[in-house]
């Protein structure tokens, strides 16, 4: 993503926060248009009142969800587990849940190191257990300040 990419989401970023849907999606629909998968991320967040129903933008964000998934954008495959995890538009799949966490995870998105190190070191939910990388990804979540790392891994370090 280039500066002026940049410069776009932030510019679309402010319009939804000011209520300014439409204003938002006029300013990523280039970027949409060339897949980019921020403005994707971002448009996945957000209904355009009148022209979708509740159910075309749950369709639609599902559908943008697992497009990030392919394309290998961190946020969305973490958000695509949380998804998965709590069932919410598909149906609950903790073992898929926690393959996108581990996918996340190693693509070095923050909050996911913090799921998938707990897997690891639980070994649940499919995951093989192994407590030193488990810790090892706990402690990287820590220090990238991921809210409860810290506290699990003051838990879990002296055991």
């Amino acid at each position: 993503m280039n500066t002026s990419d940049s410069e776009i989401l932030l510019k679309a970023e402010d319009a939804l926060n000011s209520g300014n849907t439409r204003k938002a999606i006029k300013l990523l629909r280039p970027l949409i248009e060339k897949s980019d998968p921020a403005a994707l991320f971002l448009y996945a967040h957000f209904s355009i009142p009148a022209s979708e129903t509740e159910v075309e933008f749950d369709e639609r964000r599902i559908g943008i969800l697992r497009s990030l998934n392919d394309l290998g954008y961190a946020p969305g495959v973490y958000e695509l587990g949380i998804c998965y995890e709590i069932g919410d538009l598909v149906e609950r799949d903790q073992i898929l849940s926690s393959a996108l966490y581990k996918k996340a995870a190693e693509l070095g998105y923050s909050k996911a190191k913090l799921r998938y190190g707990l897997d690891l070191y639980y070994g649940s939910n499919g995951i093989k257990t192994d407590e030193t990388l488990g810790l090892a990804f706990i402690k990287q979540a820590a220090d990238d300040n991921v809210e409860g790392a810290e506290t699990q891994w003051n838990e879990l370090k002296g055991t």
